[in-house]
């Protein structure tokens, strides 16, 4: 299938008419890039190509009913509503091959709103020509058997539903499920359930054997425990729509808060951890500056007495060393020297009063005696030793230390006052305070809901456990059945044709697999930033688990991969998938890349995307695709759009060969 235009009549924020040309201009040329902010519409126009070619079908209806106008409504461009216009559709055309043949169908999807109800009209066109009633109701069951919704969902890569994949761990039933459509498994899943609808059937109409009784018992356990399986399936899935709903509303919620002033919690708890962090410098600033109060300040402020305390002390020092020497001098020592002297021709008497030795004495003690001074203090060398230190520390003191810290004080406490003040005025507002009460509730529901979602989960493996004992006595008693029937019986021949397609299926599924391993493991090494990180990538065909293995074939730790290259492996396998069953089928990859570093985005637009089938189409936000990626995807770029929700007008405006600023503009209603 390739889409060639799309057409759109007041649907979502589509207010009027616009025709939007999806052509590529050659095989090399696939890639129709969309730019668009949130809320611009691409989501509109995603879920329009979807229900314009599924109708019922893509919300699990078979039919038009209640529920399903129920969710056509919303679609319904609100203006248009309120302003009575009625008409309401989409168009779209495209080229299918069949029968070797390539063709081109219109589909038309009307609505028109009569009595306040909805009503649907459905035409088809093939080479220009409308089909009859028949023909369109043949078409349709053609086009879901060989296009049918589940396919078409999967060449819909929703950057948030890939990213919900990876969180919820899920990868193992998207794999399973897709497998399922993409290698037409599902086929022979039918078959094989036919088959043992008619082997009910014949079993009913005779005379039953005991295997037979156990074989039909173990076939209405098996449905009763696969049913549950089922409800608790369909039971997760309405609880995800419900948080997905309730999320949605919440981040409504968030938005109409800040734009009117209020703080939503997150913004709350910032607020009061700066407050909590300002509260904590002033109080270190506090106990720095009480420190140096009780401290420092009362001896800094008589610095000059302590100088002189250490004069005095040095003073009594030399007293002490003076009394220490004159009561330390031997006058024996002072004899002999003067008896060298007198031995050198000196006179024995300098004077009449003093002999040679006292007099010597005498003026060794002159010259080192200190001058006149009093002993006051009389320290020891411990207390002198104190005085010392304390005035090195005020000598290395900066007395502009602790007046920057008073004033970094004042200006923190300012700061302080207004932060309380913005949280106060916020608390106080009651429009905020039911705003902020009813987000706090929608997100004690949410986690209501996940712990649900968990309880399931846990019930679903239980059940699974259950189940896969089950099946393994019923192809127990299966087997018994058979052989213990001599002939080649209608039932036996069932049962056989049943297990034949079992075995291809099986046999099917793991050739297929293979395939898969080997071209996801070569995308897979050509995206990764880490060179040969990944050896080989196995996929077990029973649980459909991914494991990674290393060239010493060691299984990589997943929980070290970050949500990044998550993403690239679940990309890398799809892929793979598709490649593996030759599908051709259009790809639209919605926001993708918001989760990539620059490397692996890099890596995903030139190795992956190019690979991806016939025609691609990616809707991106200017923060995805910026210049560089736009030069990287230029080679195969076929046509550019710039979606814009005029606000005054209430409608998406388009520019035609626009990427945002990254090209020719030319504007489209």
């Amino acid at each position: 299938m390739r889409l060639n235009k799309v057409i759109l009549s007041n649907i979502g924020a589509y207010h009027g008419h616009y025709e939007i040309d999806l052509s590529i201009d050659s095989p090399k040329r696939k890639l129709i890039l969309f730019g668009g902010k949130n809320g611009a519409g691409k989501t509109t126009l995603l879920d329009s190509i979807r229900l314009a070619l599924f109708g019922p079908y893509t919300y699990g209806f078979r039919t038009e009913n209640e529920q399903y106008f129920n969710k056509i409504k919303p679609m319904l461009n609100k203006t248009a509503v309120n302003t009575n216009e009625n008409l309401y559709r989409i168009i779209l055309e495209f080229d299918r091959v069949e029968d070797y043949q390539r063709n081109s169908y219109t589909i038309k999807r009307s609505w028109r709103i009569d009595k306040n109800k909805i009503k649907e009209t459905f035409e088809v066109l093939k080479d220009g020509m409308h089909l009859n009633e028949r023909e369109s109701e043949i078409f349709q069951s053609r086009l879901r058997e060989e296009t049918p919704p589940q396919l078409y969902e999967l060449c819909l890569f929703d950057g948030e539903e890939i990213s919900r994949i990876i969180t919820d761990q899920k990868l193992s039933d998207y794999i399973r499920n897709s497998a399922r459509v993409l290698f037409s498994l599902d086929l022979f899943e039918n078959l094989e359930q036919d088959i043992n609808q008619y082997m009910k059937q014949t079993s009913a109409e005779g005379k039953k054997s005991e295997h037979e009784n156990e074989l039909e018992q173990f076939e209405k356990d098996l449905t009763i425990k696969q049913n549950e399986y089922n409800n608790l399936h369909n039971e997760r899935s309405s609880l995800y729509d419900s948080i997905e709903m309730k999320q949605n509303e919440v981040d409504h919620l968030k938005k109409e808060f800040e734009i009117h002033g209020g703080l939503v919690k997150d913004e709350r708890d910032q607020l009061l951890k700066k407050i909590n962090e300002i509260e904590y410098r002033r109080k270190i600033n506090s106990e720095s500056i009480r420190s140096f109060i009780t401290g420092l300040l009362p001896i800094y402020l008589v610095r000059n007495l302590l100088t002189d305390v250490q004069q005095q002390m040095i003073s009594e020092k030399e007293i002490e060393s003076y009394d220490f020497v004159s009561k330390s001098v031997d006058t024996n020592q002072l004899t002999n020297l003067a008896s060298k002297l007198k031995a050198s021709g000196l006179s024995a008497e300098i004077n009449n009063e003093k002999s040679l030795e006292q007099l010597l004495l005498d003026e060794f003690l002159t010259a080192i005696k200190p001058d006149d001074s009093s002993f006051i203090h009389r320290a020891s060398f411990n207390q002198r030793t104190e005085i010392e230190t304390i005035l090195n520390e005020l000598k290395k003191l900066d007395k502009h230390k602790y007046i920057d810290l008073y004033s970094e004080n004042q200006s923190l406490l300012s700061k302080l006052k207004k932060l309380k003040n913005q949280v106060e005025d916020n608390d106080k507002n009651q429009d905020f305070k039911e705003l902020f009460d009813k987000m706090q509730e929608l997100n004690q529901q949410i986690e209501q809901s996940n712990v649900k979602v968990d309880k399931i989960d846990q019930q679903l493996i239980n059940l699974n456990e259950v189940i896969t004992k089950l099946n393994t006595d019923h192809e127990r008693i299966k087997t018994k059945l058979i052989e213990s029937t001599k002939s080649e019986t209608t039932l036996s021949l069932s049962l056989k044709i049943s297990e034949v397609s079992k075995k291809f299926r099986s046999l099917q599924l793991k050739k297929k697999l293979q395939q898969v391993e080997f071209e996801a493991t070569d995308m897979i090494n050509q995206l990764f930033s880490k060179e040969n990180f990944i050896h080989q990538v196995k996929i077990d065909s029973e649980t459909f688990e991914i494991t990674l293995l290393s060239s010493q074939q060691e299984e990589i730790d997943q929980h070290k991969i970050s949500a990044g290259e998550k993403e690239l492996l679940l990309l890398s396998v799809i892929w793979a998938m598709f490649k593996t069953s030759g599908s051709r089928m259009p790809f639209i990859f919605d926001t993708l890349l918001g989760r990539l570093d620059k490397t692996h985005r890099e890596r995903l637009l030139t190795k992956l995307i190019p690979n991806f089938g016939e025609q691609i189409i990616i809707l991106s936000t200017d923060s995805e695709i910026d210049k560089e990626h736009f030069e990287l995807i230029e080679p195969i770029l076929s046509k550019t759009y710039t979606l814009n929700f005029d606000e005054e007008n209430q409608k998406v405006q388009i520019q035609k060969g626009k990427y945002f600023d990254l090209s020719e503009t030319e504007w489209s209603k």
